[in-house]
């Protein structure tokens, strides 16, 4: 299905906020969010005829933040998360919307911000 409108929104400092891409039945193709700084927030990319999108998003620093993949709108599949220092702590695995299981590695105080 071909792209039909592009968007584009921008932060008050005038570095692109985020560019979107859709179809005609208004069905996302493309998404790239920004942070202030230019740098890539989220990025979703969506094949509509098969109802399924791939998810990414990242810390301010550009490490990865979670990564997963939606089908007909619900996650499913594995869904990862990292820290900020990229470690991933958590790993879950969806089918349909629902979790099927989860993986987690021991999470230290840092992961809550405590000292």
């Amino acid at each position: 299905m071909p792209i039909i409108k592009i968007l584009k929104k921008f932060h008050l400092n005038k570095a692109l906020k985020y560019r979107l891409e859709y179809n005609k039945k208004k069905e996302i193709i493309y998404l790239q969010r920004f942070f202030k700084d230019g740098k890539l927030e989220r990025f979703r990319n969506c094949d509509p005829q098969i109802k399924r999108c791939v998810e990414i998003s990242y810390y301010p620093n550009g490490e990865k933040r979670m990564a997963g993949s939606y089908m007909n709108g619900k996650k499913h599949g594995m869904w990862k998360y990292w820290d900020k220092d990229g470690e991933c702590f958590l790993m879950q695995e969806y089918s349909r919307g629902k979790l099927q299981r989860e993986l987690s590695q021991y999470i230290d105080l840092k992961h809550f911000n405590l000292k």
